[in-house]
């Protein structure tokens, strides 16, 4: 099988796997069920894929690198505004991909979500002290870094899946609503 061949069935394992998490809960995963949807046998999904602790984490990845996409985490300077409008544009495109966003909220609260990876966390460590730039570096750990970075973007996706579910209206005043609290709380303190 051409290398191009494997990285699409990866690619179509992964996003399978994303919507079915989203659509029964990332804990509710199954092989056999991704496998049949796409038209290979259960066993080719850890072909590719070690154990299913491995297939959802790497599902994981593929959600999160598709939303990282639109962040631009090596940007020198950070306006409130700049992060704003970013916001936005990351809240829309939850919003547009109901699937990614149903499925990151999921993972959120799943025995799944004790996973981390280093290199993005010292990415983020070092984005969110840009963003944080009227704190005195010194005041706050690379954790508690962690901690702010982690609770903004899980507060969105809970957000952007009410939104979806129709549950809080998507509109301006809202969305104003939310970025002011996550943020703006922080950045009065």
């Amino acid at each position: 099988m051409a290398r191009r061949t494997l990285i699409n069935l990866d690619e179509n394992i992964l996003a399978e796997t994303v919507r079915q998490g989203a659509q029964c809960g990332v804990g509710n995963i199954s092989a056999m069920k991704i496998a049949k949807k796409i038209g290979i046998s259960d066993t080719s999904v850890f072909v590719h894929f070690k154990n299913k602790e491995n297939l959802i984490h790497s599902a994981y990845n593929y959600a999160n690198e598709k939303l990282y996409a639109l962040l631009k985490l090596d940007i020198p300077d950070i306006s409130i505004e700049r992060l704003k409008s970013g916001w936005r544009e990351k809240f829309n495109f939850l919003v547009e991909n109901p699937d990614l966003a149903k499925f990151l909220d999921s993972y959120a609260h799943s025995v799944y979500n004790d996973y981390v990876l280093d290199e993005q966390s010292k990415k983020l460590v070092e984005f969110c002290k840009k963003l944080m730039n009227f704190k005195d570096s010194s005041t706050l750990s690379d954790e508690e870094y962690l901690i702010f970075w982690y609770s903004f973007v899980e507060s969105t996706i809970g957000f952007a899946v009410k939104v979806i579910e129709n549950k809080i209206k998507n509109n301006d005043r809202n969305l104003d609503l939310i970025f002011d609290i996550v943020y703006g709380k922080i950045h009065r303190n």
